[in-house]
């Protein structure tokens, strides 16, 4: 099921993909294309997560299936000890590039 939130530009699925992690290319690709075509969008990640892995991953699946327009990313940073304004910054840049788009 999805809803409409304010400020968003699309239905976001109830529920959101969160991961940390994922060990190879193929089978973040797998649990992201099951995960989209049982009604998912919303995905959960953060600068920190897989030390940027999984959000290049992310962002090379996004681009790959055509999918971003449909799809609500959720990007999180201000991680201790890194919790200064001109490092959050850097890190939503590197995210941003990362995830090859303009906005979380």
């Amino acid at each position: 099921a999805k809803r409409e939130i304010p400020g968003l530009p699309r239905p976001a699925s109830c529920l959101a993909l969160g991961f940390e992690d994922f060990r190879t290319f193929s089978s973040g690709m797998i649990l992201l294309d099951a995960y989209f075509e049982a009604g998912g969008n919303v995905f959960d990640t953060a600068f920190i997560y897989g030390s940027g892995y999984t959000e290049t991953l992310l962002g090379q699946w996004l681009k790959n299936r055509g999918v971003r327009e449909h799809s609500v990313v959720i990007g999180k940073g201000a991680h201790t000890p890194l919790c200064y304004p001109d490092v959050i910054g850097k890190q939503l840049t590197q995210s941003l590039d990362r995830l090859q788009t303009d906005h979380v």
